[in-house]
């Protein structure tokens, strides 16, 4: 599964890039596709810098606007009793330049798709309060 997600992934923003066209089934088949994958990965933990951190997401955690191909990603995280959601809205997909799988944990990985710097921004809300 994990394999199929991956492949998911790529093929997709290599679709993107390529600027063929993509129908709005398969952008919203895509989304929900993401968006159950990491749903089910709710009340999951992972260990970081020697702390430990509960992740959960949203049904709808991410999505595709077919109008623009821009996506919106969210993920609630809880450490040491800060709870903190992140936000990132308006990712071009198109200027991904490497995706990393990372292992967290036995039943936990990660996908980082890595961007040129400053082509996203990420909204940090601790206890419900912006970050700077």
């Amino acid at each position: 599964m994990k394999k199929i997600f991956t492949i998911a992934i790529c093929l997709f923003v290599a679709v993107i890039a390529n600027g063929q066209e993509v129908t709005f089934e398969k952008l919203d088949s895509v989304s929900n596709y993401i968006s159950k994958k990491q749903f089910e990965l709710n009340d999951k933990s992972y260990s970081e810098n020697n702390k430990t951190t509960k992740i959960s997401f949203s049904e709808e955690n991410f999505t595709i606007n077919y109008s623009d191909l821009l996506a919106t990603a969210s993920v609630y995280k809880m450490t040491s009793n800060i709870e903190m959601m992140e936000l990132v809205e308006n990712i071009d997909l198109s200027k991904v330049t490497t995706i990393k799988i990372i292992s967290l944990n036995y039943d936990l990985q990660s996908y980082q798709l890595s961007f040129p710097n400053n082509s996203i921004e990420i909204q940090v809300y601790e206890d419900g309060v912006l970050k700077e």
